[in-house]
């Protein structure tokens, strides 16, 4: 994999809520749960498996257009170690991938804008140099299959943090 161009982003994850990450809405995810979720993200943060000096960061690459929950992604995959590309739709994570970055891994949401994620999905699978990378959907679009969709694995929102970190864990190996 290649560094991810702009680095991880700076801010700490503790300075957002991260409630987005287990809810579709604010309304179906009260404030007090959104703050006990929010102490999980920082349990989960701080177990933090560290590289070693010199190691290479696994690049990955986080698709969605809430931007609650792509800033929530990335700050969790940073605060593990990752190297993070964030897009806010399919036509800017394709463009990005056409320019030569190269994420061990893509997390994606469906409903999108501009290139929702089957469309950017159908993109990379016709793309020889970009068909390997491994893909998760992250969506709230009910009935969808790994299979179907040809994806390493469908996590409906609202996601658990550790089956998200599993995934990265795996995909990329670590």
């Amino acid at each position: 994999a290649q560094p991810a161009s702009g680095g991880a982003r700076s801010t700490p994850w503790r300075s957002r809520s991260h409630g987005a990450l287990c809810a579709s809405t604010r309304k179906s995810f009260p404030s007090s749960e959104r703050v006990a979720y929010a102490g999980a993200v920082g349990q989960a943060a701080t177990s933090d498996q560290s590289f070693a000096a010199g190691a290479q960061r696994p690049v990955l690459m986080i698709v969605d257009d809430d931007d609650e929950i792509r800033e929530a992604l990335e700050d969790v995959f940073s605060e593990r170690g990752y190297s993070v590309i964030a897009a806010r739709d399919g036509r800017q994570a394709l463009a990005r991938l056409e320019q030569g970055e190269r994420p061990d891994a893509i997390f994606l949401d469906l409903w999108m804008p501009v290139m929702n994620g089957w469309q950017l999905l159908e993109a990379l699978s016709g793309n020889p140099e970009l068909n390997h990378i491994p893909r998760v959907v992250l969506t709230a679009a009910r009935g969808q299959k790994a299979r179907d969709l040809n994806v390493a694995e469908v996590l409906m929102k609202p996601v658990r943090l550790e089956q998200v970190l599993g995934l990265a864990e795996r995909l990329t190996a670590r």
